[in-house]
């Protein structure tokens, strides 16, 4: 039974194969490891050892900013996390000018973000309908030009004035109390 199996196995990997790409999906066609071309919504034959298709979806999509810690200018600390939108509007810079352009797009976000912050006073910073729209200019024009992305949105979701308080000890878990000693 095992050898059957196997002598299948083997039988396919060396027939041609079949692959959909989905109306939501674009994708790259690649043959012997270079661009062919760039594909949509299909079928596709595909030689074994010879091509390859890299496909992701197109669609709009939303993902989070999680909140950082960030200094403004005037030395205030606040707290800013968000939103941001966008689809993937060039497929073959999405997936063969940039690795994971998710987590690329939101770790890159939230450096302009930190930059703005930092570069602006408090006073500015609380205007989040300003500060959204020069987050979204700096972040379309290298995202839409380097990696095949059309930013729709910014939103920040969180902009709150806060203290940083950092304790520090000689050991992890050390505990450190104030006021008076409960057995003196």
């Amino acid at each position: 039974m095992e050898f059957l199996r196997d002598l299948f196995n083997r039988l396919f990997s060396i027939l041609p194969r079949l692959v959909i790409v989905a109306p939501d999906e674009g994708g790259v066609f690649i043959r012997c490891g270079r661009l062919k071309k760039s594909v949509g919504p299909g079928v596709y034959l595909l030689l074994p050892w010879v091509d390859e298709l890299l496909y992701v979806n197109v669609m709009e999509r939303v993902i989070d900013l999680r909140a950082q810690s960030i200094t403004t200018a005037d030395g205030e600390s606040v707290a800013v996390s968000g939103a941001i939108s966008f689809a993937v509007l060039n497929v073959e810079k999405a997936i063969l000018n940039v690795e994971d352009f998710d987590a690329t797009l939101q770790n890159y976000t939230l450096g302009v973000i930190a930059h703005y912050v930092n570069s602006k006073n408090f006073s500015e910073v609380i205007q989040v309908e300003k500060m959204a729209e020069g987050i979204v200019k700096l972040v379309r024009d290298r995202a839409t030009r380097e990696w095949g992305l059309k930013i729709h949105q910014v939103w920040i979701t969180d902009n709150s004035k806060h203290k940083v308080i950092r304790v520090m000890g000689d050991k992890i878990g050390s505990v450190i109390t104030t006021g008076e000693d409960e057995n003196e």
